[in-house]
Formats: C-alpha cells, sequence, structure tokens
C-alpha cells in the first residue's frame, strides 16, 4: 500500500491506495473534482452539496452504463465461445474472466463513492 494526497475542491484528502492504482486513484479523484466544480459552475444558486449529489448520481449512472455494456460483452463472448468450441476457453475460465471484470469495476465505484463521502463531510 502507498499513501497519497488527492485534492477535491481545494480539499486534501490522505488516501492509502495499492501501488499499482496511484494513478487511477489521482485520475478519479481529478474526476470527481472536475464534475464537482462543472455542476458549481452551472448551478451557482445551488449549495455544494447538492452539486456533489448531483456528480454522485452522474458517476452512479456512467457506472451503470458500464456494467451494461460489460455484461453485454461477456454475453456476446459467451455466444461467441459457444460458436467456437474448439478455442478450448473454460466455464471456470469464463467465470474467472466475468468475476475479475466485476471486482474492478466494483474496487473503482467504491473508490469513488468513498472520495465523495469524504467531500461531502
Amino acid at each position: 500500500m502507498q499513501s497519497i494526497k488527492v485534492t477535491i475542491l481545494g480539499k486534501d484528502y490522505p488516501l492509502r491506495v495499492e501501488e499499482d492504482q496511484v494513478e487511477a486513484m489521482q485520475d478519479i479523484a481529478g474526476y470527481v473534482d472536475q464534475l464537482i466544480r462543472e455542476y458549481r459552475s452551472h448551478l451557482k444558486n445551488q449549495s455544494e452539496t447538492t452539486a456533489i449529489v448531483l456528480s454522485c448520481l452522474r458517476i452512479a449512472e456512467e457506472l451503470h452504463q458500464t456494467r451494461l455494456l460489460l455484461t453485454k460483452a461477456i454475453e456476446d463472448h459467451e455466444r461467441q465461445q459457444e460458436n467456437n468450441t474448439d478455442v478450448g476457453v473454460t466455464e471456470e475460465d469464463k467465470s474467472e474472466f466475468e468475476n475479475e471484470l466485476f471486482l474492478r469495476v466494483n474496487k473503482r465505484i467504491e473508490s469513488v463513492i468513498e472520495l465523495a463521502q469524504k467531500t461531502v463531510k
């Protein structure tokens, strides 16, 4: 684990992340900061909390769409594998592939939610 600091709305947040996730977490924090700032600039009469909540909803929508696309890609891959039985991909391989993809997506989601929650405080 590596200690890093990310900045959202001018406030620093210390985090501990896996060494191979440092750049990704910095990118995520930058994205969260950018979204909140965009909502604040467009909704000048609304509170910072409203901008944060709207940013969270947008990120959740993006995540939802990504999950739908991922599910479709997995289903398409499975159909393709059924049509090409000599490829040598086992059911266990497919399950591991699906689980790994979902774990990675969920890990990123949890990181974004955690950052958003800290920002609200």
